[in-house]
Parts: C-alpha cells; sequence; structure tokens
C-alpha cells in the first residue's frame, strides 16, 4: 500500500466551521491503494464517449473559420465560411447529444440556428475584422491576428473558445449532478465522470503516451489540470494529482464491505473541488496572458489577437460556471463582478472587451479580475503570481509543447 499525503479543503457551502476542521483534520494522510481500475471502464464509459467525440468534431469544424490554421489544410479548407444550421445539428445529433448534458445556461447561450451562439460563429466566419471600440455599427467580427489569429465577435470575444470552455462548465455539472453524488455514485458512474473530466485511466498528467499503438492523451479540464498541477508548488503534486488519487480513493470506498461511506464522500469533494479550482486558477492563468499581450508597448495584431484570445478562455470558463447548479464555490454574483469588470456581460458598443487595450486604466481591470477569483477561491500570493503564470506540463518535460 503505498501511503500518500493528501490535502484538501472542504465546500464552504456544505459544512459548518467545526464540521469542516474536524473532518480536514481527519483526511491531511490518506492511504490510497493500487491504481485506477479500469475493467469496465469501456463497457461503462461508452455513452459519454459519444458526447465528447460529438465536441471534438463540433469544436474541429469551428476551428476550420481560423485564419490558416495548419490543421485544417488536411482537408484542403482554411478561413472557411461557417453554416450556422450545420454546426445547431451537429450540437444536436447523436444519443445522447451535447445538449442533452448542456446546463440551462449553455442551452439559452446557444440558442438555435437563428439566434445564439452558433449564428454568431457563421457570422463572423469567412470575414477579416479589425478591433476597435467604440465598435462600429452592424460590425459582426471576424477573424483577426493573421495566419496566426482567431476568430471573434465584434466585441473582441474569441468564439471557439467560448464556445468550448462554456461547454466545460456543462460536462463537470453534469459529473456532480448525476455521477458523483453521495446517492448516484456507483463505480460504473466513477468511470462515466473519469469521461467528463477528459482524463484516461493512466492519467498521464499532460502528456501523450502510446500503449500497444493506441495513443493516450488528456483533454479539457484533465488538461488545464494538468497545467496547475504545480498548484501546491514544484513537483509537489496539485490539482491533477489530487483530483487522480481522489478517483482512485472514490473506487476503493466503493469496492469496500461494507461502502466506506465516509470515505467516498471524501473522495468526491475532493474531486469536486479540485476540480473547480482548476478551471479557476486556468481563467486566472489566461488573464495574466492578456494582460501580458495588452501590455506592450507596442503590440502587433498577432499579439493583440493572442492576449483576447485568452481573454475568450477565461471569460468563457468563468461564464460556463454561472450555469453550473451542483455544488460550487463561487457564486452567480461573484461571477458575475469579474465579468462585469472585463465588460463581457452586457458588452455595449462603447463598453466591450476591446477597450482593456486601450490604457492602463482599463488594463488594470484584469488585475482587479485576478484578485477577485482569487479571494473567492483563497489562492495564495505565490500560486497567483507564480505558480498559475506557468504551464507546469512544460515545466515538468522541457521541450514539450501541449496545444492551448
Amino acid at each position: 500500500m503505498k501511503k500518500i499525503l493528501l490535502y484538501t479543503s472542504l465546500v464552504a457551502t456544505l459544512l459548518s466551521c467545526n464540521k469542516k476542521e474536524e473532518i480536514i483534520n481527519q483526511i491531511n494522510e490518506v492511504e490510497v491503494n493500487g491504481s485506477y481500475d479500469f475493467t469496465s471502464f469501456k463497457t461503462n464509459s461508452k455513452q459519454d464517449s459519444i458526447v465528447v467525440g460529438t465536441l471534438r468534431s463540433l469544436l474541429a469544424d469551428i476551428q476550420k473559420a481560423r485564419p490558416g490554421k495548419d490543421a485544417d489544410s488536411i482537408a484542403g479548407t482554411k478561413d472557411q465560411q461557417l453554416d450556422a444550421n450545420t454546426l445547431y445539428n451537429k450540437y444536436l445529433a447523436n444519443t445522447p447529444s451535447l445538449e442533452s448534458i448542456a446546463t440551462s445556461e449553455f442551452k439559452t447561450l446557444i440558442g438555435n440556428a437563428t439566434t445564439g451562439l452558433f449564428k454568431d460563429i457563421a457570422d463572423a466566419s469567412g470575414q477579416d475584422y479589425i478591433l476597435v471600440s467604440p465598435v462600429p455599427d452592424n460590425a459582426q467580427g471576424g477573424r483577426y491576428g493573421g495566419d496566426a489569429g482567431y476568430l471573434f465577435n465584434e466585441f473582441g470575444v474569441d468564439l471557439e473558445e467560448f464556445f468550448i470552455k462554456n461547454y466545460l462548465c456543462s460536462m463537470y455539472n453534469k459529473v456532480f449532478t448525476d455521477y458523483l453524488t453521495s446517492e448516484k455514485v456507483t463505480l460504473a458512474n466513477i468511470d462515466k465522470a473519469l469521461v467528463l473530466y477528459g482524463a484516461p485511466t493512466s492519467f498521464p498528467n499532460g502528456l501523450t503516451i502510446s500503449v500497444n499503438g493506441i495513443t493516450y492523451t488528456d483533454l479539457f479540464t484533465a488538461a488545464y489540470a494538468a497545467r496547475r498541477d504545480n498548484s501546491n508548488g514544484n513537483d509537489k503534486g496539485g490539482f491533477y494529482t489530487l483530483i487522480k488519487l481522489n478517483f482512485i480513493r472514490l473506487q476503493n470506498a466503493l469496492k469496500a464491505s461494507p461502502i466506506n461511506t465516509v470515505e467516498r464522500d471524501l473522495a468526491i469533494m475532493g474531486i469536486r473541488e479540485n476540480w473547480e479550482k482548476a478551471l479557476a486558477a486556468t481563467a486566472i492563468n489566461y488573464f495574466w496572458s492578456a494582460s501580458g499581450q495588452f501590455s506592450k508597448s507596442n503590440p502587433t495584431e498577432a499579439e493583440l489577437a493572442s492576449g483576447f484570445h485568452a481573454l475568450g478562455e477565461a471569460s468563457g470558463l468563468l461564464n460556463g460556471m454561472k450555469g453550473i447548479t451542483a455544488n460550487k464555490i463561487i457564486s452567480t454574483s461573484q461571477l458575475n463582478e469579474v465579468l462585469d469588470k472585463i465588460y463581457v456581460n452586457n458588452s455595449t458598443k462603447e463598453n466591450n472587451p476591446i477597450k482593456l487595450k486601450s490604457n492602463p486604466t482599463e488594463l488594470a481591470r484584469l488585475n482587479e479580475a485576478i484578485a477577485l477569483v482569487q479571494n473567492v477561491y483563497g489562492f495564495s500570493g505565490v500560486q497567483v503570481n507564480t505558480y498559475f503564470k506557468i504551464n507546469d506540463v512544460t515545466r515538468r518535460n522541457v521541450g514539450y509543447r501541449q496545444e492551448d
């Protein structure tokens, strides 16, 4: 039995202060036996793998509107004009569909083929655009940043990233509403949750590995948790490691006879809290990235596009969190405060994210947004100012480049 120190905090809204302290004291040292049991994983994960496959396919379709994206040349297309009906129909396709696990907030964001996000993506595709504020009348957005650029709406929001990052929060919500609750968790549901988290059963922590000719890598939230695995300090194991250990711990608790309900509930809380914190820390990382590009003395179009791309990732994650009805740390009002700070909520011609690059006063809003998120989650100064600025997969594997 491998003895592993596991530090996990608990959700404040669920437990009294005294109870929290008592349980935290009980779980400072946890014995995790063995590795993840994948015996029935393929069978258990079949339905949720359909959702993941559809999501990856739809995301690839949206990426065809990126300017000069190399991957698109394989299909002989780039800078492509997209069709809202085609995107929307793929969103509805298959059983289960992407819509079937989407939050109500995400469904409102999508709307239908004639209103909503897919309409915005289609309208912006196939044309170039210059990000300026105030925004011109009748602007629809478009490609910005040259061959290394991205697709933006008229207010400077990266449409591809706003789509996928919002949907990651729908996946979180599905897991902690239907799979990993004290009442509903089963060994089969643990496998289903792992699929939506995005990690293979080998938990490669950001690397791509090959086993018997089959390639495995982390996707979606798991990939971002791997980049933040320095959250407890370099080489000590952070969000990704804690989530991995708690998945194994949860399996062990359910295999015990009788079921170890205390370990079960602690493991669920450990997965949930570290999953959410990995998303929040990633939002901070992208705020830093945007700030770094916007603060350059004479940024190029490509650098500005990179900054707005990062801002789209951060705002997509935080906007998606508003739709989470499962237990979460951050409140909707706190999320709105951050999104208001960066002009993503209710953007107008005069007040929109493009303003953030205009002068130091506006740019300071990004630092204020970082501080708001930091205060909600209790992140330390060294986490925010050092660890969360780093892609820890790259740090741990010099020369290894993980896609954004």
